[in-house]
């Protein structure tokens, strides 16, 4: 099993921030590669569910944990790999944030043995994904 957990700085309140963790419409301008598309309807809410496509794969996830204005945790249930993965961000004073992002990936069959290896890069991908979103909410914002 692969476990990353990094997080950035975000000099905008939570408030600004959220809305880009939980609207999987803004999801390509910031995960890089992405395209997303509904599959239930209306707001993110426990049990919506979605299609994302990346450079790894088509993937159809659910959500499965939600605070508004706070958290928003996710799981695959078809791709290439499993995958769970929380956003928390939380205010750190000043107007500043901290955004949080936490998860496991589980290859199958032989892909398992390369798991030891991939670590690094996965980590390096989700920090790479949230200075995207520091640029993208900074840059907005005002």
């Amino acid at each position: 099993m692969i476990t990353y957990n990094v997080q950035i700085t975000i000099d905008r309140p939570a408030a600004e921030i959220f809305p880009s963790l939980a609207d999987i419409a803004h999801f390509p301008n910031w995960m890089g590669g992405s395209t997303t598309q509904a599959t239930s309807d209306g707001p993110m809410r426990v049990g919506y569910r979605y299609r994302y496509k990346t450079d790894e794969g088509d993937f159809e996830m659910e959500v499965t944990d939600l605070e508004p204005g706070r958290s928003v945790s996710t799981r695959t249930l078809s791709g290439p790999f499993d995958w769970e993965g929380t956003f928390r961000v939380t205010d750190d004073g000043d107007a500043a944030s901290r955004v949080v992002s936490s998860g496991r990936i589980g290859l199958g069959g032989i892909k398992r043995l390369a798991e030891p290896f991939m670590g690094g890069e996965v980590r390096s991908r989700e920090q790479a994904e949230l200075a995207r979103l520091k640029v993208l909410v900074e840059g907005s914002a005002g």
